[in-house]
């Protein structure tokens, strides 16, 4: 039988936002393996080396309110609202234009 079902405990609607942005999907994946599709399986030993930036109480608000969204919209407005969490994440890392488009694929 495989593992298949992972949390992390810990109540922070911002880290939520945060984790599911494209920025940290990308960085996932080049540190864990991609299985078929281009999914990847959320295990202890990869995530623990994601890099968590700091931020400041609006950006955590602010990206705490975006995924209390996205739980309740689709579509475009769904779009909307990751474009707006990742643009914020991209702040955060400080990412420039060029490494922005390395990680969008752009």
């Amino acid at each position: 039988m495989v593992n298949t079902l992972y949390f992390i405990p810990y109540e922070s609607e911002w880290l939520c936002a945060l984790l599911n942005s494209s920025t940290m999907f990308w960085f996932y994946t080049k540190i864990s393996t991609v299985i078929r599709g281009g999914g990847v399986r959320f295990i202890a030993q990869y995530v623990s080396q994601l890099p968590i930036p700091s931020a400041s109480a609006e950006a955590k608000v602010r990206l705490a309110e975006l995924a209390e969204g996205a739980t309740k919209v689709k579509g475009a407005e769904l779009a909307e609202g990751e474009g707006e969490i990742n643009r914020i994440v991209f702040g955060l890392f400080g990412l420039s234009a060029e490494e922005v488009a390395l990680v969008t694929g752009e």
